[in-house]
């Protein structure tokens, strides 16, 4: 079994899923700087308010956001943020996290900036919409770092998009919520 302390420079083929019950599961991440996705599922249709982007109308389905976390506390502060629901909302992300679940994360300890390139990847995925133009992406203009599938795609199928890309990626981690 691979720790996650030994995760330094591994290649991308390799993946560990962890599955946590608790309420707070980012415990168990480590604090430093890397990128992640965020696998959250709407249960009902909701209209929601989120600052300068008005109303949107989350449908049915699920959702993956894609973040960075190279700030203070890394992997760990972000996704901890994301899981507390009386957070005060500073990012888009966080109104969609406060009423719908966060089923898994997926993550990298990868030093290198790997956003975009996920956010790519992402967009990329067969049946994959990008519902909210612009949604958490100050920094990357015209784009979204969320998008809607019907049916959400595994962790394996990211990783084997990653990997057309021949990239020299650091292993790609799941953390799963029950």
């Amino acid at each position: 079994m691979l720790l996650v302390s030994q995760a330094r420079f591994i290649p991308v083929k390799m993946i560990q899923k962890t599955t946590y019950r608790q309420q707070n599961p980012s415990a168990q991440l480590l604090s430093d700087k890397g990128t992640y996705a965020l696998k959250i599922h709407c249960l009902q249709n909701k209209s929601i308010s989120v600052g300068r982007l008005g109303i949107l109308n989350l449908e049915i389905a699920y959702y993956i956001y894609v973040g960075s976390a190279f700030g203070p506390g890394g992997v760990k502060a972000r996704v901890s943020h994301h899981f507390n629901k009386k957070a005060r909302q500073h990012w888009h992300i966080d109104y969609i996290t406060n009423v719908c679940d966060i089923e898994s994360v997926w993550y990298t300890y990868d030093p290198a900036k790997r956003e975009h390139f996920w956010v790519e990847t992402v967009a990329n995925l067969e049946n994959s919409q990008a519902p909210f133009p612009g949604f958490g992406a100050s920094d990357h203009r015209g784009n979204s770092h969320l998008f809607s599938f019907q049916k959400c795609p595994s962790l394996e199928r990211f990783r084997k998009a990653l990997m057309s890309n021949k990239l020299n990626h650091e292993a790609v981690f799941e953390l799963s919520i029950k």
